[in-house]
Order: C-alpha cells, then structure tokens, then sequence
C-alpha cells in the first residue's frame, strides 16, 4: 500500500499467476506476511480517504504517527485506534506521494492488496482505486487456477445473494470487506469430488431410483471397477490401477480455453 521509498516511478506490471496471488492473500489477511503488491508510482489507497485502523501493540507505528490525527476506534476495545486523512482525503503520513512511515506502516497497510477487487469482481468503491483495478490481470498456470478462480466469484455471488448470511449491515455495504469474505470461504465452493462405493446394495439401489446411470455401474469380470465421471461425461470403466491413476492425475489446459 503506497509506494516504496526509492522505488523507481515506472509502469506496474499488471499480471500475475491466479494461484501465486492468492496464497500471497491468504498469507497477508492471515498477518502471516505483508501483501507485495507491485505499486509501482501509484499511490491511489492512500489518498482516498481511508481511515485506518492502528491496535494498540502496534507500537512502532503509534511511535511515528502524529496523536493529533489519531481518534478511538468505534466499536472497538479501549486502545484501538484510526488515523484520520486531510481535506483532499490523503493520509496525513503521505509526503510528496510517498509514504514516511513505510517501515512502520500499520498492519492494515501492510495487509491491503487492491487486486483482491480485479480477482472477486467487487466493485471498488473509490475511483482512484477502481482505475487502478482495471489494470490488474491474473494468468492461469493449470486448470485449478480456473477452478479457484471461479469459486471466488462464486462466493462474491452467494454472498450478494443471501446478504443475510453476512454478520452486520456494515459489512454488507462495504466492499473491500465483502471481497475479504469470498477469499475466506471461496474454497466451500470449489467443484465438488465424490467416491461412490456400488456394490450392490440397498444404497446403490436407493440412489439408482434418482438416478439410472448408477444401477447400471457394476463389477467387470469380478474386479474391482472404477468409472471415472465428470461433468456428466464418463471414461470408460477401468480394472486396472495405472489407468485409474492416469484417470484421477492432473488435466491439462487447453491451449486457447
């Protein structure tokens, strides 16, 4: 968040590899690490009228920031803290454009990532922010890439769906914490993988009721067989564990999908 002092002004990159971006998410919202989000020149997060939220044992930050532009925190415990912002809506930490306490920032700077709204499709709610969102892009190394992806953004279309399942009305209207959320929980809502046992059995014969392409899967010559279905499409049935292997392994993308 903000530009790093000495960093060279220059064009940010804008891709990133899906997966790699959201490790390094759940890494900086879990406080594991700090987000390294490639600024670059702009500095957008920091002068768009943020109040920013300072815990009371974040000392070397409280130690740099001025108490003339420290408020208690509503609705939090005695000790919390949020640093205000000018007129114009910077923070009053932001010099020249550039951040002086950035050795010191506080944790909620280190932990914020504009990409979060590009990879979950909220809409920021700033537009120095939303410009700079548009220039994100993710690139997808394998089909799971894809598939994390899209569970993400069906987390962001459960939660618009069923506001009710989120914990406040403050929430609800906020969107970077909307986002936080569908990062948190997006992996409830990966593609689904199910092991089926038919053996014959009064439960094989119960779901076949619903269903007839499972009364049908049996036994070939007495062996144990698997049939490997996605999609609504199945591969042949297979006996043999090598295949079953090559069956279950990694798919490969596509080129042009």
């Amino acid at each position: 968040m903000a530009e790093r002092q000495g960093r060279a002004n220059g064009p940010a990159p804008t891709a990133v590899p899906f997966s790699v971006w959201l490790r390094e998410i759940q890494a900086a919202l879990a406080e594991e690490a700090p987000a390294d989000v490639p600024c670059g020149a702009c500095n957008a997060c920091c002068r768009t009228s943020h109040f920013i939220h300072v815990r009371p044992e974040e000392k070397r930050a409280l130690a740099r920031i001025p108490r003339r532009v420290l408020f208690p925190a509503p609705d939090l415990p005695p000790g919390n803290l949020v640093m205000g912002y000018d007129r114009e809506g910077r923070c009053p930490m932001l010099v020249d454009g550039r951040c002086t306490i950035y050795a010191d920032r506080p944790i909620a700077c280190r932990t914020y990532d504009c990409r979060i709204y590009a990879a979950t499709g909220v809409a920021a709610d700033r537009g120095p922010i939303a410009e700079r969102v548009r220039l994100w892009e993710f690139t997808y190394a394998s089909r799971e890439d894809r598939e994390r992806h899209a569970a993400v953004t069906a987390a962001v279309r459960f939660v618009g769906d069923h506001p009710e399942s989120l914990p406040s009305e403050a929430v609800r209207h906020d969107p970077l914490r909307v986002a936080v959320l569908a990062i948190a929980v997006h992996e409830r809502f990966l593609p689904n993988k199910i092991l089926l046992l038919a053996d014959g059995g009064a439960g094989q014969k119960t779901l076949a009721l619903h269903n007839e392409f499972i009364g049908s899967v049996t036994p070939i010559d007495g062996k144990a067989t698997a049939y490997v279905c996605e999609n609504y499409v199945c591969q042949l049935p297979t006996s043999d564990l090598a295949t079953l292997v090559q069956l279950l392994g990694p798919r490969q993308e596509v080129p042009g999908r």
